[in-house]
């Protein structure tokens, strides 16, 4: 053993970078197999918010927390086809060799023994661009502090004199003096902290000003990893810092951050929290604010819905979890918008609080489970659900896409309630209710959707002509008020025939009444009918022959569609499915896009996915997503990520 220590020493003697960048080149190694492959989750390291949570701000635009359990990266990488893992061991190997290779580390030796069970990345909110020199009368002309960049590090300079890095005081120094602001009072075990109501949390701060960011700015990344071993990490840290330069110290707040400068002149910013979390920032600016927050500023944890969404989507064994603070995701995307209207017509949208995940691996592939949450001043979301979806046993087995909803009503008050009066975009329900009326001479609400309140669902079926892009789009509603239907659809009948110009003519299709409407030279059919009593449909091109009288193999027997659809959620309130495999092989028949090589890879390593969606309260929306991969065995062994 003595051997195999001194060769590994004098190779870490040759980057003496330290500890702390050793082991954030290790976990970003992993970290790129995340961002590539957009997973998300695991469970908190001494208790059940994720790592670095009590110290990321709470303006933070994203964080993902993900596991170090090298049997579940094992399980990750044997997902998929062969060409998609040998994408993804590509990608892992890439970033290995840039980050742990290139500084003569490796994850095994330099990371492994002394890490958490999990590690964190937070993205930081875009900094603020100044306030104008001549800011308006009414306005206050004093910066607001988050517009202020770093404080001491544009301020002060770094003593040219090389302090020494003393290995034994960056993990044996005392906490900082309890001033009552420390983060560890918000664990989230105290009463005060035991899952409040999502709309009586503290309010949100001030939201970004999408004038006042830069879209071309790189936003800051801080990545956090929990001291698991400090006696291994110790141990490896007066290794690597055997010989070379020495980290420059100063003091922020009374902390101290320690700055090493990488090979490549990158200058890494490192912080040890009550010697058990690392933080490690290339910006100064961005390890202040982390420091801001753990003396007391607030951190995501207290950030409106957080905690009630984190024990929400919290399972046992996640592979990674994600969150994402909406309300500066829609700063930012408005900042990245150059047309006005576009960002306005997105109005119905911009009432989301925030978005938390996990994502957990099973031998058919990914299990997502996901919370959204609206803001306090939002207009509640509808709470219509129930314990089945009967529509599954009209559909046939052989659909390939299909989008439900439990209330078409419900979904189209609550879309209108949150756009408001605005009238920016084709998608703004006035100008919807406007094209319909003009159209059609109906009023959509009055006419159509009034006895729209049960299940609906759109779906696409394949056709048996083969004429291209002639799969069938349907349409299934459940009416509450059969005899209004029927009159709404007389009156269609009338428009289609006298304003559009299209034949009208009454048809039987597997011995059931229905009427088609066909376009001159028939380049477009649509029937229009009832499956049953309360059940009515419309569809394009020929997709009713699978359904009349009914299916021979309804939807719900389907067993990849059992699969992708199973969900712990005892109600819904919607339903998603796509069969990836059939739509990739349909191409004759709907316009599927033509992938990148690369894309390919990924999208033939899926067979379908499933989505799940019930409503809680008024203001949360939960999701199950199960993603069912085309699983093969990899003949070729993944090389060793040492």
């Amino acid at each position: 053993m003595a051997a195999p220590q001194s060769s590994s020493t004098k190779s870490k003697q040759k980057k003496p970078i330290g500890l702390l960048i050793g082991g954030a080149l290790g976990v970003l190694a992993v970290g790129g197999g995340i961002a590539y492959w957009l997973l998300e989750r695991s469970p908190s390291l001494g208790g059940e918010m994720p790592t670095g949570a009590q110290v990321t701000p709470d303006d933070a635009f994203m964080t993902v927390t993900f596991s170090t359990d090298e049997n579940q990266w094992s399980q990750l990488k044997n997902l998929g086809t062969s060409e998609s893992q040998a994408l993804l061991r590509e990608n892992l190997n890439l970033w290995r060799d840039r980050l742990l290779t290139a500084n003569g580390l490796t994850y095994a030796e330099d990371i492994k023994p002394w890490v958490g069970e999990e590690v964190t990345i937070a993205i930081m909110a875009p900094q603020p661009l100044a306030v104008p020199d001549n800011p308006s009368p009414d306005s206050d002309s004093t910066p607001e502090s988050g517009n202020e960049q770093s404080t001491s590090s544009d301020s002060e300079t770094f003593e040219n004199e090389e302090s020494e890095f003393n290995s034994d005081e960056i993990l044996t120094e005392p906490p900082p003096e309890d001033d009552g602001s420390s983060s560890e009072e918000s664990d989230g075990t105290s009463s005060e902290n035991s899952n409040p109501p999502i709309d009586e949390e503290s309010t949100s701060s001030d939201v970004l000003n999408p004038d006042l960011i830069d879209p071309s700015q790189t936003q800051s990344a801080v990545l956090f990893l929990p001291i698991a071993e400090p006696l291994e990490a110790q141990e490896i840290l007066t290794q690597i810092t055997g010989s070379g330069s020495s980290p420059i110290e100063r003091d922020y707040a009374g902390i101290t951050i320690q700055t090493f400068q990488s090979p490549e002149g990158d200058m890494l910013n490192a912080v040890v929290f009550d010697r058990q979390l690392v933080a490690l920032s290339l910006e100064s600016a961005a390890i202040e604010q982390v420091i801001d927050t753990y003396r007391g500023e607030d951190s995501v944890v207290d950030a409106p819905g957080y905690r009630q969404a984190i024990r929400t989507i919290t399972a046992p064994q996640s592979f990674a979890k994600v969150y994402i603070n909406s309300q500066v995701a829609e700063a930012i995307a408005a900042a990245n918008t150059t047309s006005a209207g576009r960002t306005r017509s997105l109005a119905p949208l911009q009432n989301n609080q925030g978005i938390a995940a996990s994502v957990s691996l099973n031998p058919n592939g990914l299990r997502l489970q996901g919370t959204t949450w609206l803001t306090k001043d939002s207009p509640p979301i509808s709470t219509t659900n129930h314990n089945r979806f009967p529509l599954a046993e009209r559909l046939p087995a052989e659909t390939m896409l299909m989008a439900s909803g439990a209330s078409l009503k419900d979904l189209w008050d609550g879309y209108r309630d949150r756009a408001g009066n605005t009238t920016e975009g084709l998608l703004a329900p006035k100008n919807i209710d406007a094209a319909f009326q003009n159209v059609f001479g109906l009023n959509l609400e009055a006419d159509v959707i009034a006895w729209m309140d049960g299940w609906f669902s759109l779906a696409l079926i394949p056709s048996e002509s083969e004429a291209l892009q002639s799969a069938g789009l349907v349409f299934l509603v459940d009416a509450n008020d059969p005899q209004a239907a029927k009159q709404t659809f007389t009156r269609l009948d009338e428009a289609m025939e006298n304003r559009l110009q299209f034949q009208v003519n009454n048809v039987t299709i597997g011995g059931k009444e229905a009427t088609s409407w066909q376009s001159r030279f028939a380049a477009l059919t649509i029937t229009r009918g009832w499956l049953n009593n309360s059940t009515a449909f419309l569809a394009f091109n020929d997709a009713t022959k699978s359904m009349l009288p009914q299916p021979n193999q309804p939807l719900a027997d389907n067993e990849l569609y059992r699969k992708a659809t199973q969900s712990s959620l005892n109600n819904s309130s919607g339903l998603f499915f796509a069969n990836v495999e059939a739509l990739n092989n349909a191409r004759d028949q709907i316009p599927v896009p033509q992938f990148p090589e690369r894309q390919t890879a990924i999208v033939n390593a899926i067979r379908a996915i499933g989505v799940t969606t019930v409503v809680e309260g008024d203001r949360q929306l939960r999701y199950d997503i199960s993603v069912i991969t085309n699983n093969s065995s990899s003949s070729e062994s993944p090389p060793s990520e040492s």
